[in-house]
Formats: structure tokens, C-alpha cells, sequence
């Protein structure tokens, strides 16, 4: 179960290509409410960028703009994924349940999944806030984290537990209610 005090929410950016998928819309609107049902309820974010040599741009400013302002590199070797920026980042919020979402799956998602499961981390993926680059390829990818051990998941289903394991869920619902709707029905 996501507790939202044991949870951290990473919002992972890669370049955007000019063929956007067609979906990816929809994709973003979800990613940008469960950043922003985070920030209401206290729940960390934290922004990466990838590959990890890419300038800060403007694509997670404009993709993204309720996500923190300085998004940390996402160096994905294994070895010493822990010490990096954005490992750190994470590890320094204490929290034991990380949600993962952005893009794209085949890349940056799943690398940043893995990575997580590696130093112990409960993993849950996003999927309806992470699209892919070839729709082909979704299935293999998404089959490939769940056997790894990531618990694939949707923004609303995370949202909802958030809501009910609040220490105050009727306040939590409120708050939540509150915020603007982006294309999908939460509490």
C-alpha cells in the first residue's frame, strides 16, 4: 500500500522528440496531477533529466510545470547510481515507496525502475503516466519491470491510496477535490 508519509514521488524528463506520440497529452495531464496531488499532501518530487549530459531546457519546464525547478541529472550505471545526484536526492527524502512516471518507458523510466529496485526501493510505475516511444514495444517493457519487481500502477490508483492511508482522509479528499481535474476522475 502507498502511504503518502513513506512515499516520494520522480518525475523523470527525456528529450522529446518532434513525432510526439499520439497519446502523450493525456500521458503529461496525468503526470502533472499526481505532481500536483503530491504537493498537496506533503509527498516529495523530484525532477530528473535524462540522458544526464542534456542542458537544462526548457522541455521539463513546459512539460512539466509543477515539478520542481532544478531537475537532477539521471546517470543510470548501476554501480553508482546511489552516489549520484538524483540518488541522493532520493534517498536524503527517507522514504521507502518511490512512483516513477514520465518518459519514455523504454528508456529512462525503466532505467530509473530498475535502479531503484536495485538499492531497495518499493518501486511502483506510473503507467498511465508514462508513455512509450513505439506502442510495439509497450507490452515487453512494462512485462519486463513487473518481473523485475516493479508494481506497475496508475495515477489514480496511487492518488486513492494516498487519499485513504492520509493521516486525515477526509482532509486529504478535500484537498485533493480541490485541485484542478487533468483528464482523469480522483478523489
Amino acid at each position: 500500500m502507498l502511504v503518502p508519509n513513506n512515499s516520494a514521488v520522480v518525475i523523470i524528463a527525456s528529450t522529446i522528440s518532434s513525432e510526439r506520440p499520439p497519446m502523450l497529452g493525456s500521458f503529461i495531464s496525468r503526470a502533472r496531477r499526481l505532481i500536483d496531488v503530491a504537493h498537496a499532501l506533503h509527498i516529495p518530487t523530484i525532477a530528473g533529466r535524462f540522458p544526464a549530459d542534456a542542458t537544462e531546457t526548457n522541455y521539463l519546464a513546459d512539460t512539466f510545470p509543477n515539478a520542481p525547478k532544478n531537475a537532477l541529472s539521471f546517470h543510470p550505471k548501476p554501480e553508482n547510481w546511489a552516489a549520484t545526484d538524483l540518488g541522493q536526492a532520493i534517498a536524503i527524502e527517507g522514504r521507502n515507496q518511490i512512483v516513477v512516471a514520465g518518459f519514455w518507458l523504454e528508456e529512462a523510466v525503466t532505467l530509473l525502475a530498475l535502479n531503484c529496485l536495485a538499492v531497495g526501493y518499493d518501486t511502483y510505475v506510473a503507467g498511465d503516466a508514462t508513455p512509450t516511444t513505439d506502442p510495439g514495444l509497450e507490452i515487453a517493457a512494462r512485462a519486463r519491470l513487473a518481473q523485475a519487481g516493479a508494481v506497475p500502477t496508475s495515477t489514480d490508483q496511487v492518488i486513492r491510496e494516498w487519499a485513504a492511508l492520509h493521516d486525515d482522509p477526509v482532509h486529504a479528499i478535500k484537498l485533493i477535490a480541490d485541485l484542478p481535474q487533468r483528464e482523469q476522475n480522483s478523489p
